[in-house]
């Protein structure tokens, strides 16, 4: 019979590893080369910034700034970059001029479809490998680890 202590040890070496699979995972995932082509001519980072916006709507830059997790001069630029390309169109706020609004344009929702859609098909090859129970509750597991204190309006 397993000891409270025994379970505690257990659960705290199950942290430990589970940490360390994560991190292995954010680092093959989010830290690759960000200035490397994800699609055409746009960086990851440019990739993570017009995803957001296709799916979440119209956000101000310290809305995507605060999704992304960077500074608002970072995300700023990247709106700039987008825009330039055509994916990206900047507006005034009609409840609040002094707010600039971004919101994907046509060729940005068709963009980043192609993009989704090339992801989606690699996550499909990898998860051919394992069962489909372990695939559900991998899944379920990593849908409810989400960082908090993201606001859900920009």
């Amino acid at each position: 019979m397993e000891s409270p202590a025994d379970r505690d040890s257990a659960l705290v070496a199950d942290g430990r590893a589970f940490s360390a699979a994560l991190s292995a995972l954010v680092r093959a995932y989010q830290y690759r080369d960000r200035e490397r082509s994800c699609y055409g001519n746009l960086s990851v980072t440019e990739c993570y910034a017009l995803e957001t916006i296709a799916e979440e709507g119209p956000l101000s830059v310290d809305g995507l700034a605060k999704r992304l997790f960077m500074d608002k001069s970072t995300a700023s630029r990247v709106a700039l970059s987008l825009g330039r390309k055509g994916y990206l169109s900047r507006d005034r706020r009609p409840t609040d001029r002094r707010t600039v609004e971004l919101a994907a344009t046509a060729l940005g929702r068709t963009t980043h479809d192609r993009v989704r859609a090339g992801l989606e098909a690699k996550w499909t090859r990898l998860l051919a490998g394992y069962s489909g129970p372990v695939r559900r509750a991998v899944t379920a597991l990593l849908g409810r680890i989400r960082p908090r204190g993201i606001p859900e309006d920009g």
